[in-house]
């Protein structure tokens, strides 16, 4: 992924996908925060280095709303570790957040055609 600023909004800001990430990740993974937070980072997926806080903020958000659930995982050695895993409300969720990103790509993609087929004065 782009990590020039032109990638920003016009504000300065990162457009912000973390939810539909994590859900997206959970798919296919159980994985705990930390694991996340280190799976965002090592793919690039997002724009800037993923703030631990703000991915425990999001799945307790997503927890607290049914779409993902979380057991305590415990290993012979070291801290026991809450692993998240997707519901089925979090992939119709997800399944949402892909028709938004769909239209969100189509319109994109009309504003940078039309753009670029602007006559130059």
């Amino acid at each position: 992924m782009c990590k020039s600023k032109c990638c920003c909004t016009p504000q300065k800001k990162s457009p912000r996908y973390l939810e539909a990430w994590l859900l997206l990740i959970l798919r296919d993974n159980t994985l705990c925060g930390y694991q996340l937070s280190e799976y965002l980072k090592k793919n690039d997926l997002i724009l800037k280095e993923p703030d631990p806080g703000a991915v425990y903020r999001v799945l307790r958000k997503l927890e607290s709303e049914k779409f993902v659930t979380s057991d305590w995982q415990t290993q012979e050695s070291g801290p026991a570790k809450r692993v998240y895993r997707i519901t089925e409300s979090g992939i119709e969720l997800l399944s949402d957040w892909a028709a938004h990103l769909e239209d969100k790509i189509r319109f994109l993609s009309y504003f940078h055609k039309t753009y670029n087929n602007k006559p130059k004065n």
